[in-house]
């Protein structure tokens, strides 16, 4: 590998924890400076961080098909997302309607989400495209891209707090949406410099719509369940218990955040073994570790720095929800392992039986009053371990003999 790559995949695991800071920074902004509208806008940036990952199937399909053509798989995958990012747009849309501006008078919050629906449509391509970059080894252009969000982000929240006696919803959604469109624009503009950019709507071919249809389908059946399980959660909290949502919210954007650092190393693990090596599994935990080990132990550092910002009970619960990343390691390596040998499926199987056997009675438990807004990333955290075991149970009973191995 070259250097240049290593400093690249430096950059990309470094970027993860940019893009977790810039969360966890906004939030704690937002919950200080704006504490009547905290509500609103920490379960919007729930409700988009559930659905966008919704087009991730279609750039993990770019990233497999691109060892065959990257300007092909880059024009088929974009000519798909025009259609899924409309749709992922309009569900947005719908969801937030209802849940954020039901009822009395919403002008404002309605053309807030309105704005925010044609971020949403953005966001899709915009990940699209710095995977694009990542694989060509510009991992400092998306890092630099994700510094100036983030300052972008804050500066904005900043700006109304000082500039305007009353918050505005459409201040907001227009900054946002000026921040989301230029990093569009950008992101594109590095792409057409590097040369790698021509595109062309492309109908995809019968072997390129059969590859996408293999890859797409159980990774999509993936981000449901888990982008439905954490929606479920924040729905609940929220609904049952507004003015406590953050004792919930804070704690659970730092286990978020180390799961998301964390997970990176699943690419990793793809890109530096085979499905030849016959320790492949134990390689892979000891990878996943070997390049995460330092994730919790910053998370730690951040919420000690944060102390006086938080009560004692979400200071402490903060800590707690850290503590759950050796179960988090275990299945990043699984899911390494599994998509390396090509089972999609098993990843997308053991999510759905999770889904419907743990996270729907928890939601409910949660509504009913059964479990308290701060302790629900306990419960969040035993998952991860259930996780583990039906996937690491699927996993040797389709892989139990060598001869069952198959490369992507």
């Amino acid at each position: 590998m070259k250097r240049s790559d290593v400093i690249s995949d430096i950059f990309f695991v470094i970027t993860g924890g940019v893009d977790v800071v810039k969360g966890i920074s906004v939030l704690f902004l937002l919950s200080t400076v704006f504490p009547t509208q905290f509500g609103v806008l920490s379960v919007n940036m729930d409700i988009m961080s559930a659905l966008i990952p919704f087009g991730s199937p279609w750039v993990v399909a770019f990233l497999q098909l691109s060892k065959i053509s990257k300007r092909r798989a880059y024009n088929v995958c974009v000519s798909a997302l025009m259609i899924i990012g409309g749709m992922i747009a309009a569900i947005y849309l719908v969801i937030s309607l209802n849940l954020i501006a039901h009822g009395g008078d919403n002008t404002e919050k309605i053309i807030f989400l309105a704005l925010r629906t044609f971020s949403v449509f953005i966001l899709v391509f915009v990940i699209l495209n710095q995977s694009y970059l990542m694989l060509l080894g510009f991992g400092q252009s998306v890092f630099w891209l994700q510094i100036g969000v983030w300052l972008a982000n804050f500066g904005l929240y900043l700006t109304i707090w000082l500039s305007v006696s009353e918050f505005s919803y459409v201040i907001a959604g227009l900054g946002m949406v000026m921040i989301d469109s230029l990093l569009l624009i950008v992101g594109l503009y590095i792409l057409k410099k590097t040369g790698n950019m021509a595109y062309t709507f492309t109908k995809p071919s019968l072997k390129f719509s059969f590859k996408i249809r293999r890859i797409v389908v159980p990774e999509l059946f993936t981000v449901a369940s888990i982008s439905l399980s954490g929606l479920l959660l924040s729905a609940a909290a929220f609904k049952i218990s507004p003015g406590h949502f953050s004792d919930f919210r804070i704690p659970f954007a730092f286990q978020v955040a180390c799961w998301m650092i964390c997970a990176r190393a699943t690419v990793l693990i793809m890109r530096r073994y085979s499905v030849d090596n016959p320790a492949l599994l134990y390689d892979a935990f000891l990878y996943a570790f070997k390049t995460t080990w330092f994730v919790p132990a910053g998370l730690a550092l951040i919420a000690v720095a944060l102390f006086g910002q938080m009560s004692g009970d979400q200071f402490i619960h903060s800590l707690a929800a850290i503590t759950y990343y050796p179960a988090m390691i275990v299945v990043i390596a699984l899911n390494g392992v599994v998509r390396l040998k090509a089972a999609n499926d098993i990843i997308s199987s053991a999510n759905k039986w999770l889904l419907v056997l743990f996270f729907f009675p928890l939601s409910a438990g949660i509504y009913y009053g059964h479990v308290e807004a701060i302790n629900i990333i306990h419960f969040v955290g035993a998952s991860y371990a259930l996780r583990a075991l039906t996937m690491f149970y699927l996993y040797n009973k389709r892989f139990s003999s060598d001869d069952n191995r198959c490369a992507i």
